[in-house]
């Protein structure tokens, strides 16, 4: 297709090669788009595998806060960790649950950022914010962030069970057993329990500057910026180890594939324009004909 060979140093030729090029049912074009910008290259410090561009515009446009030096870091530290452990991601893989396991993280994770995200923006009051925050928490430690740390203590050899009997564990109990371990801490960094328990338990008490989140009698406090910078942190972590888990399954020859973009509310339409507007700005106007992607560009006809 026209997507093929790209020249992203002139967008007025970047926009006519999509628009001829279109899209295909499965939205391969846009897959095509988005895999090939170098700007995601860069970022990651490495090629990126095949379908791994959709999953990181999609977390990148529900975080908002996304550092990008933290999240190469991240990224990176988690792929050199994935590539020491490749016997052990591969016999990981075998299981029949584990695919599935990975693609339901990745729906909660795009599901809850997006519905925090409205939230958020319009929330009336501190207690509707810490609601919309601690709820988004609370989904991130129960999916991606429990599918993460039951991960790492299997390749890491802390845990031998099959994964669909790991699975029946405590998500909290998994991920704390991780961040108690300083070189392994960085890939569940952000993933709070503390909130996820306190919220479960009804102890989330709101103060004149922030929260107290109540674990077992002891207090953990927040301002209101913190607690909204430790989901974004959360975010950015399950975002970024999930990326680094996809690309050394491709490297072994594996692809893990990209969830059906229905379950997280998005069709056709919705994703060109989150990938058009995320890579190039929000001023640029897009809109899908048929199989025609239309896109406007200020001050051009």
């Amino acid at each position: 297709t026209a997507t093929d060979d790209l020249d992203y140093s002139d967008m007025e030729s970047y926009t006519s090669s999509l628009i001829r090029a279109g899209l295909d049912h499965t939205g391969l074009a846009l897959q095509k788009v988005v895999d090939g910008c170098p700007e995601l290259t860069t970022l990651l410090g490495t090629t990126p595998a095949k379908e791994l561009g959709l999953m990181f515009v999609l977390a990148s446009t529900s975080a908002d806060g996304l550092d990008p030096q933290e999240y190469r870091r991240t990224f990176t530290g988690a792929l050199g960790y994935f590539r020491q452990h490749e016997a052990g991601l591969t016999l990981l893989a075998s299981d029949p649950g584990f695919l599935e396991a990975l693609h339901d993280a990745d729906v909660v994770s795009a599901n809850a950022a997006w519905q925090a995200r409205a939230a958020l923006e319009h929330a009336q009051s501190d207690t509707q914010r810490v609601n919309a925050a601690s709820g988004l928490m609370a989904d991130l430690v129960e999916g991606p962030g429990a599918f993460v740390a039951r991960v790492v203590l299997l390749l890491s050899g802390i845990k031998n069970q099959p994964y669909g009997k790991l699975i029946e564990g405590n998500a909290t109990t998994h991920i704390d057993r991780i961040a108690n371990i300083p070189e392994l801490a960085f890939l569940v960094a952000g993933i709070d329990t503390h909130i996820r328990i306190a919220r479960s338990h009804n102890q989330l008490k709101l103060e004149c500057d922030g929260v107290v989140a109540i674990r077992q009698g002891e207090g953990h406090r927040y301002s209101m910026i913190e607690l909204v910078d430790t989901v974004l942190h959360c975010l950015e972590t399950v975002s970024a180890v999930g990326l680094a888990l996809k690309q050394a399954l491709a490297e072994l020859g594996m692809n893990a594939g990209t969830p059906d973009l229905s379950a997280i509310g998005l069709d056709d339409r919705g994703m060109a324009r989150i990938v058009i507007q995320q890579l190039y700005g929000h001023d640029i106007g897009v809109d899908l004909d048929g199989d025609t992607l239309q896109i406007t560009i200020p001050g051009n006809p």
